[in-house]
């Protein structure tokens, strides 16, 4: 089992990762609630640093931050992909 395999496993009992053909350019990633949706379009290496920073959206992020709108949009932005990166 490799290191994306092994993460999405420690992880699936709580969040649902679902994998997309049809995702919009550019967003290669999504979190709704339990539900991280992922593009078929990244390689190994880019998925898995995705789904990193999804994971930490799931356990941090409260509400809609998509817009980037206030201060605290982009410190939990911030928040999640520390914790994506660890």
């Amino acid at each position: 089992m490799n290191r994306l395999e092994r993460t999405i496993n420690k992880y699936k009992s709580n969040i649902n990762f679902v994998y997309k053909t049809d995702m919009p350019p550019g967003l290669d990633a999504l979190t709704v609630g339990n539900n991280v949706f992922l593009t078929t379009r990244c390689g190994f290496t880019d998925t898995l640093q995705h789904i990193g920073e999804e994971i930490g959206h799931v356990q941090t992020t409260v509400g809609n931050i998509s817009k980037y709108k206030t201060a605290d949009d982009l410190s939990q932005e911030r928040k999640a992909r520390q914790l994506g990166y660890t």
